[in-house]
């Protein structure tokens, strides 16, 4: 008979899920980095994973390898070839989530140590583990996700409250990037769909989950970010390919659509959504083309360069380092790759690049359940326009994904063992 989760771990997970959405824009508001307590959190976890959960891992061995692969590496780019970089304290090197403030005029005020950046990472990757192995049930999961709908729903209540009217930014929802903030609610829209079909859950926690799914799919198109509204409909699509036709699904789609369908036209109609007024240049093609997806294109051609390939194809240049492959470029003042997949590419070489391939190929031929199906290829589409592994929804998604590839049916209520794979 299993036992019950204990106090601490049912507060530790109700406590990331809430803080999980918040993030260092929030310093403006509460002189406070809110994005911290995230971390010291996911730091308690990781120390209750290792000391008290028995089940230390539980992630598919191609995603261990790499993981690994990402620790190894980073730790010889640091220790051995590049050890003057690595400080705490240090402020002249910066990372991939952290330009340089002298160049375009970006305005950061504390540049962050490569060091911070590296032990951030590290802590993310780690949570992976500790989160997958904490998910032991239903109940677990549920009690996560109602806590970041929660948090989401304060922090967007707080980020539509606190904008200037005359600067037209987009709704970032507490974090630097607006795209970041669209990938939250593409992810709480998924997981909200997990629980909602589910027998054992109370109405009102179902009339909840509802409010979540809105709530996610709003974010999305607050956000204004192109890439999370086309990896949204990309995941919701494949759910549907993946599961039973049912009536219940039917009607959640519909619904889905309408909801979406209400939301483009209103963005499109450049009203004005809590102070905050939505470009409707960002939606039509013609807009698209004109800024290049947002300079993305100019970025991956320069990265894809035969002189930039040479600095990076079979070493990497480490993490954090990835603009050194087009230092010459004007491309380089815009810091990051914007593509998951280049990214690893540059960090880690082809080695790692193909660990990572052959982690999604496993993962993907393992998964049997519609919903998980979907979230995984929410994240696979939104690795095309962002570096999603500096976002912690990152580690969160591969956490409650590999708990389907660790055969915990309860993930979809009507889908038991027999539809899982057998190891």
């Amino acid at each position: 008979m299993k036992s019950e989760p204990s106090p601490i771990l049912k507060f530790l997970l109700r406590a990331t899920g809430f803080f999980a959405t918040c993030g260092e824009e929030l310093k403006k508001i509460f002189d406070f980095d809110m994005a911290k307590i995230y971390i010291f959190l996911i730091a308690g976890l990781i120390i209750y994973w290792f000391f008290r959960i028995k089940r230390r891992f539980v992630i598919p061995g191609y995603l261990s390898l790499f993981l690994m692969f990402v620790f190894i590496h980073t730790l010889i780019t640091y220790g051995l070839i590049f050890r003057s970089e690595f400080t705490f304290a240090d402020p002249r090197f910066y990372t991939l989530s952290n330009p340089d403030p002298h160049v375009l005029g970006v305005n950061y005020e504390q540049p962050e140590s490569v060091g911070i950046s590296v032990l951030r990472q590290f802590l993310f990757i780690l949570s992976c583990y500790a989160f997958c192995a904490a998910l032991q049930t239903k109940k677990l999961l549920l009690d996560f996700v109602l806590a970041y709908s929660v948090g989401l729903s304060i922090v967007i209540f707080i980020s539509l409250s606190s904008f200037d009217i005359s600067v037209g930014d987009r709704v970032s929802g507490g974090v630097a990037d607006p795209n970041a903030f669209g990938f939250s609610g593409a992810m709480l829209a998924f997981l909200a769909t997990i629980f909602i079909r589910d027998s054992e859950v109370s109405f009102l926690q179902k009339l909840f989950l509802s409010f979540s799914l809105i709530l996610g799919i709003a974010v999305v198109f607050l956000s204004a970010s192109r890439g999370a509204i086309l990896c949204v409909g990309v995941g919701f699509l494949a759910s549907l390919c993946t599961s039973k036709i049912s009536f219940e699904k039917i009607v959640l789609l519909i619904f889905t659509c309408v909801i979406a369908i209400v939301l483009l036209a209103i963005v499109s109609s450049q009203v004005k959504i809590g102070g905050t007024l939505i470009d409707q240049d960002r939606y039509s093609l013609n807009g698209a083309l004109a800024d290049h997806g947002a300079g993305r294109t100019d970025i991956w051609h320069d990265y894809l360069q035969p002189v930039a390939v040479k600095k990076f194809l079979i070493t990497g240049v480490g993490f954090g380092r990835t603009v050194e492959a087009i230092r010459e470029t004007y491309t380089y003042e815009l810091k990051v790759t914007h593509n998951n997949y280049l990214g690893i590419l540059v960090n880690y070489g082809i080695v790692g690049f193909i660990l990572f391939c052959a982690a999604v190929v496993q993962i993907w031929n393992i998964i049997q359940v519609p919903t998980i199906h979907g979230l995984f290829v929410m994240w696979l589409i939104s690795g095309f326009f962002l570096d999603t592994f500096a976002i912690r929804e990152t580690w969160i998604i591969l956490a409650i994904v590999c708990c389907c590839v660790a055969q915990r049916p309860w993930l979809e209520p009507g889908y038991g063992d027999s539809r899982l794979h057998k190891s």
